[in-house]
């Protein structure tokens, strides 16, 4: 397939509407992998310059990924969660007609005072109270999109750390097990890049951007149930905020 010279268009964004184009007619399907540079390289008969200017500015639109050490992939499409939504990632997956699936990282006994100790504060506990720390990673398909650290009292919820491992959904297991669910919620959004650690769990390229979200919920009289960080990968997430004009 050859590329138009003369025209003035770069060649670069010649590339990027010609893979585009494959990609919306099915050629490239959500999920798969892209070819190699050098096999676009022949395909467009071009440099590899212009095929991987094409393809970074491609996954910075957020229409592919690049995984470390396997290759450049169609992404599944982002996602759209509202910023001010009550409810767990396993509720939000299963509304989308998926299947939930979450991985424990690890799971871990702190105290605030040697740890972090706003957390304490936060949570209404005081400095010696044991937190329970749990480090996840959910997934939308086999496609990982965020990986959350929260933390939870454990003087409130006695043997969570037990509990959690037979019900990866926590609101599940907080209502059947201390009669808990979530009334209100306070978040935060920043903006930051991956590190290498998190750019692993992720499957994308250190330094990609990323939405921060933390988030502190509560249940009825503004007991503090958990206050957690996630992180989302800004390719693949967009939140939405719903607002209405006093009259």
């Amino acid at each position: 397939m050859k590329l138009n010279n003369a025209s003035s268009k770069p060649l670069y964004m010649q590339v990027k509407e010609l893979i585009t184009a494959d990609i919306e007619n099915g050629i490239y399907k959500p999920g798969e992998q892209l070819s190699s540079e050098s096999e676009l390289c022949r395909v467009y008969d071009t440099s590899r310059i212009t095929i991987r200017r094409a393809i970074l500015d491609l996954v910075d639109e957020g229409v592919l990924t690049r995984q470390q050490g396997k290759g450049t992939f169609v992404n599944e499409g982002k996602i759209q969660r509202e910023l001010i939504a009550m409810s767990g990632f396993s509720q939000f997956v299963e509304e989308m007609g998926e299947v939930p699936k979450t991985s424990i990282l690890s799971i871990e006994k702190v105290v605030a005072s040697e740890f972090k100790p706003k957390l304490a504060e936060v949570l209404k506990e005081n400095q010696h109270t044991p937190l329970l720390e749990l480090r996840r990673l959910h997934f939308l398909g086999d496609t990982p999109m965020i990986y959350e650290a929260s933390y939870y009292s454990l003087s409130r919820f006695p043997n969570l750390e037990n509990l959690i491992k037979e019900n990866p959904s926590t609101y599940q297991t907080l209502k059947k097990h201390y009669d808990v669910q979530p009334m209100f919620n306070e978040k935060k959004l920043n903006g930051k890049t991956a590190t290498t650690d998190v750019a692993d769990y992720l499957n994308i390229s250190k330094g990609s951007p990323l939405f921060e979200m933390e988030e502190l919920v509560s249940c009825d009289y503004n007991i503090p149930i958990h206050f957690s960080t996630s992180l989302l990968p800004a390719n693949k997430v967009t939140f939405t905020l719903n607002s209405s004009f006093k009259r």
